[in-house]
């Protein structure tokens, strides 16, 4: 209350982004003046027209649904629950994106968009903008998970793109930091051993298979009330995309996690059910809360 009385300009930047022309509340404008509201108190920067909050933007077309999971996550704990398992490491990936487009040498703004993509997500450099001196990454969502997928299956794809695109950012940001840090060092010799980027992204994210799907588990059990389950449950779902390497191979981390074939198979089905790609006999979404 004390910040929006001494910051008046900005107040009634907020206000007039949660009211239409007749004075009505914009309900699905709340997430995002929150989250936006926190990031001017941190002294950050907010584009309400198009809908940036520092180095993260939330493309014009995105579905109220996936801007309102999106926003979740860069809230994180916000407001405050003392039930909140850990989500350090959604927390680090949010603050590195939301945060990158103060930061130098390079300036980085990652949009969050919806499309008709091969498979679930997708993230991709778009270049350098010379007039906005930012450096461009995009992650989309697949249309046909946001139609047929489940809430669970979502904020796992874009947690997952997410660190691609985090990944990306301090390749570009700290090159030679990138290249001779301890927790990079094997994905620095895999991006030479594998001719396509993401394979290399996914064997590293293999190896952090627990820690992603601990934190994804964490928030979708506060946020969306998930049921407690199995940890090997929701570190089946988080397993999409990583499974197989472009060249159609078998992720070595996934055939070294899970040698047994039945037990690989159980994790494809599991993944497909949540991400509404087939149906199985004795399988079903832990939740079905499908973003329509």
């Amino acid at each position: 209350v004390n910040w929006l009385q001494e910051n008046k300009y900005e107040a009634a930047k907020i206000k007039d982004f949660l009211q239409d022309e007749d004075g009505n509340c914009i309900l699905e404008n709340y997430d995002f003046a929150l989250e936006a509201m926190e990031a001017l108190v941190e002294g950050g920067e907010v584009d309400f027209d198009d809908k940036k909050i520092n180095g993260i933007k939330l493309d014009p077309n995105l579905p109220p649904c996936i801007q309102s999971l999106v926003l979740d996550l860069m809230l994180g704990n916000f407001p405050y629950s003392d039930t909140m398992g850990n989500i350090d490491l959604i927390n680090n990936t949010f603050n590195e994106l939301g945060s990158s487009s103060n930061s130098s040498p390079v300036g980085i703004v990652v949009t969050y968009k919806t499309g008709n993509i091969t498979g679930n997500g997708e993230t991709a450099g778009t270049g350098y903008d010379p007039t906005t001196q930012t450096t461009n990454i995009s992650i989309t969502i697949s249309n046909d998970l946001v139609n047929f997928g489940t809430k669970l299956a979502i904020i796992k794809t874009i947690l997952h793109e997410s660190i691609h695109a985090y990944l990306m950012k301090i390749k570009n940001q700290y090159p030679a930091s990138f290249g001779t840090s301890n927790e990079f060092s094997q994905l620095v010799l895999d991006y030479r051993n594998y001719i396509n980027n993401n394979d290399a992204e996914h064997i590293y994210m293999a190896s952090i298979i627990t820690n992603i799907s601990n934190n994804v588990s964490n928030f979708v059990q506060e946020k969306y009330n998930y049921p407690v389950s199995t940890a090997d449950y929701y570190e089946a779902v988080c397993w999409s995309g990583m499974t197989h390497l472009t060249t159609g191979s078998v992720n070595p981390m996934f055939s070294s996690n899970y040698p047994s074939l039945t037990d690989q198979e159980n994790i494809i089905k599991i993944f497909n059910t949540e991400n509404g790609t087939a149906s199985y006999s004795g399988y079903s979404p832990l939740v079905n809360n499908n973003c329509n």
